[in-house]
């Protein structure tokens, strides 16, 4: 089972699972958490390698997708909101699919903090493929400090600090190598199905939070509103990929407002 931190304020406010991304666990949160408890129940879950589940280990996808329908079933009662940042907004989606694929009605909406719909280019992914098995080598084979230096340095972190970038890089020294490299190709992007359609075929909201200063991800929130109508989207200022990390109170803010009854 996967490691599920539980934060209970009321029993009678909503539930909020959280989903973090690649190299975090549930500590991830902690800047949001004070302002997310006030108006939920939240639920963080430790995925596949990562944070107290770094001990568990799966074969593929589908593996993972019951393993997490298992441990939310084991701990969560009743039905509650979905929130899932980077990789973690992609395994929502997944998941997402997987619920409405078994007619499991336990999700109340869909939150997403900058994350990807899907490769819809074969060249794009062949070269997805090929970038995320290099990174999966380097995370099985090399140092990991060493590699996690070289992994903060891509675009997509361009708006950290050295500063900011160093403490990261020391907060990721407790994952194992081994099975980061071992969910880096599960969920690589490369064979993530094409689910920019999935908004308009669920029964629930969807929501996409994005940083003003992620000019990847902002793009893709607006290419992916226009072919799904259904989804909505909010820009944060002075933030890049990671939202709730460097806008804690706009994230939050943003959260509760489009969750709210």
């Amino acid at each position: 089972m996967l490691t599920i931190h539980q934060v209970f304020t009321t029993p009678s406010k909503p539930k909020l699972l959280l989903l973090h991304g690649f190299l975090g666990n549930h500590r991830d949160w902690s800047q949001v958490l004070n302002s997310l408890s006030q108006g939920f129940d939240v639920y963080l879950v430790d995925l596949p390698g990562h944070g107290d589940s770094g001990h568990v280990s799966v074969n593929d996808l589908q593996q993972l997708l019951k393993l997490l329908h298992l441990s939310i079933g084991a701990n969560v009662s009743g039905p509650y909101h979905l929130l899932g940042y980077s990789m973690g907004g992609r395994l929502a989606l997944h998941y997402a699919n997987f619920c409405h694929q078994h007619n499991v009605d336990d999700i109340l909406s869909l939150t997403l903090e900058a994350c990807h719909p899907g490769l819809t280019d074969s060249q794009q992914q062949t070269q997805r493929w090929q970038s995320d098995q290099g990174w999966a080598k380097r995370f099985a084979n090399e140092p990991l400090e060493t590699v996690l230096n070289d992994w903060y340095l891509q675009p997509v972190f361009a708006e950290l600090t050295p500063q900011q970038r160093q403490t990261l890089i020391e907060a990721r020294l407790t994952n194992n190598g081994e099975a980061l490299a071992n969910m880096m190709t599960i969920m690589s992007l490369a064979n993530q199905p094409n689910f920019w359609d999935l908004p308009q075929s669920l029964n629930y909201s969807v929501h996409y939070l994005v940083g003003a200063l992620d000019s990847k991800f902002l793009g893709l929130a607006h290419q992916w509103q226009q072919h799904s109508p259904k989804l909505s989207y909010q820009v944060i200022a002075d933030a890049g990929h990671n939202v709730h990390r460097a806008q804690s109170h706009a994230f939050s803010q943003a959260v509760q407002h489009q969750l709210e009854p």
